[in-house]
């Protein structure tokens, strides 16, 4: 008959009449090489079933046909399993046992992800098949002790004299408690990594908003200089520029009145005469005119510049005004002029200008010339290179491609303005076009680029201008930076490329 607590029970297994030696001989086997003090009578006393009973883990003595001989008390109270009306194999099956392993929080309770833990992977079927009975850690979807949802399991076999496999031990130990602080401990790592992420992500948004605040600041006091080294330059210009048209026609009119002394006076005197051929009359007469109309065009070129620095110093407007996109353009350009023309290192820079008919925009005119400024920089120091190789290389001149930035304007529907800045320089690899307009991201020396300029535009078109600024780049081809903008400041999303 049973032994342990299954004796209580009424059941049909109860009239099978097990002996007693069926559980105390493999036992004996097992156990009774432990100490030389514990012998094989005291087995079959209660002092054995006492012991297991205090366990806390459930443990079954099976057969070698899995039929159960023996459990302790736990297997009442952890497993909830009759071992007179059904097998472990049964039992696992009713309480949807499946495998811990890859199990989430959300398929444990997504009753279409249960898949069953296959029996003849069970421990205990693997020891009675000969093979090792490894722990393994079970889910129980359908627990019939509500506290108990996971079970550690383990099998050991139990040999008879002859070494054959005469049945096993199975352990159950409740893990329930340990896979819920596994559990909380995951969610605290995976909290603590939120946090850690969201304070990087602070960190890194407060470095950049600080570098954005000391850019703006040095951008605006770079606009008030700028706008009154303008205002002091062109008042003496303008004056300048005004008097020369007095200037031209004075001489228009001394020169005339040479020609009529000429004609009147048959014979110079012979003093005159020497004075005349001293300051070379002719060459005066002729070079003259050209020197003031020079001089003209002189000053045109420094209005040209002021009038340049006028509107590029708009960085400290903050409002949106309804502005030509085409003279912010120019005016960053005419500030660059230096840097497009080159010298003994450098071959100058061909500028194309391919401009369309574009409305007035609305936009905030001192930021947008920022970043045109910022692009044309970056686009001559990818210029760089093949600038200085065209000094450094004459013969080779014919070989490499001359640099040329072409700036490009368009309408691309009604309300949307599209700005192309294009140079043939090398193009821009893939990996550094994901990370181009990330803050502090640069691909210069250490000292020669901080990583903002790029940032700071990319903020200033999307987010203040609700516009678009992407990076295209392909070998052989160039780089192109495409910046769409809306006509009037409105929520409607960029034109698809």
């Amino acid at each position: 008959m049973l032994n342990g607590p299954a004796a209580r029970l009424d059941s049909p297994l109860l009239s099978l009449g097990v002996p007693t030696t069926a559980v105390s001989e493999p036992m004996r086997a097992s156990f009774g090489t432990l100490s030389p003090t514990f012998q094989p009578k005291d087995l079959s006393t209660g002092r054995l079933q006492a012991i297991l009973d205090s366990l806390e883990d459930a443990v079954l003595l099976v057969d070698a046909l899995e039929q159960p001989l023996y459990v302790n008390e736990a297997v009442f109270e952890l497993l909830g399993l009759n071992p007179a009306c059904e097998t472990l194999e049964v039992w696992a099956a009713a309480v949807g046992a499946e495998a811990a392993s890859g199990l989430g929080a959300e398929a444990v309770h997504n009753r279409s992800s249960y898949q069953p833990y296959p029996w003849q992977d069970f421990p205990l079927s693997r020891v009675l098949r000969g093979d090792a009975g490894d722990a393994i850690e079970l889910h129980l979807r359908h627990p019939r002790i509500a506290s108990v949802n996971w079970l550690r399991v383990r099998a050991t076999p139990l040999k008879s004299s002859d070494q054959h496999i005469a049945g096993a031990v199975v352990v159950l130990r409740d893990i329930t408690a340990r896979k819920r602080y596994e559990a909380d401990l995951q969610n605290s790592r995976n909290c603590f990594k939120e946090q850690a992420d969201q304070l990087t992500t602070a960190l890194a948004d407060l470095q950049s908003a600080q570098s954005r605040l000391v850019q703006s600041e040095k951008m605006s006091s770079l606009g008030q200089l700028v706008a009154g080294v303008a205002h002091e330059i062109n008042n003496p210009v303008n004056f300048i520029h005004g008097n020369l048209v007095h200037v031209d026609a004075y001489v228009q009119d001394l020169l005339g009145l040479m020609d009529a002394y000429q004609q009147h006076l048959a014979q110079t005197p012979p003093a005159l005469e020497a004075y005349l051929d001293a300051v070379d009359l002719p060459f005066m007469r002729e070079d003259l005119p050209k020197l003031v109309a020079s001089m003209r065009i002189g000053t045109e070129r420094i209005r040209e510049i002021v009038v340049s620095l006028r509107n590029f110093s708009r960085l400290d407007e903050a409002a949106m005004k309804t502005v030509d996109l085409h003279e912010g353009l120019d005016s960053t350009l005419t500030i660059l002029g230096r840097r497009l023309r080159g010298g003994d290192r450098e071959a100058a820079v061909q500028v194309v200008k391919d401009y369309g008919s574009l409305p007035s925009i609305e936009c905030c005119p001192g930021q947008l010339n920022q970043v045109f400024m910022n692009l044309f920089n970056n686009a001559l120091d990818a210029l760089g290179e093949q600038r200085r190789s065209s000094i450094r290389q004459p013969a080779a001149a014919d070989f490499i491609a001359s640099p040329c930035l072409t700036i490009r304007t368009e309408l691309t529907c009604q309300d949307w303005v599209r700005i192309e800045i294009t140079n043939n320089g090398p193009a821009i690899p893939e990996t550094v076009q994901r990370r181009i307009f990330d803050p502090f991201f640069t691909t210069k020396p250490v000292g020669q680029g901080k990583g903002m300029g790029l940032a700071i535009s990319y903020q200033t078109v999307v987010e203040q201008h609700g516009g678009s600024l992407k990076c295209i780049s392909h070998p052989n081809e160039g780089v192109t930076f495409r910046i769409d903008v809306p006509v009037k400041q409105i929520a409607c999303p960029p034109v698809a490329a």
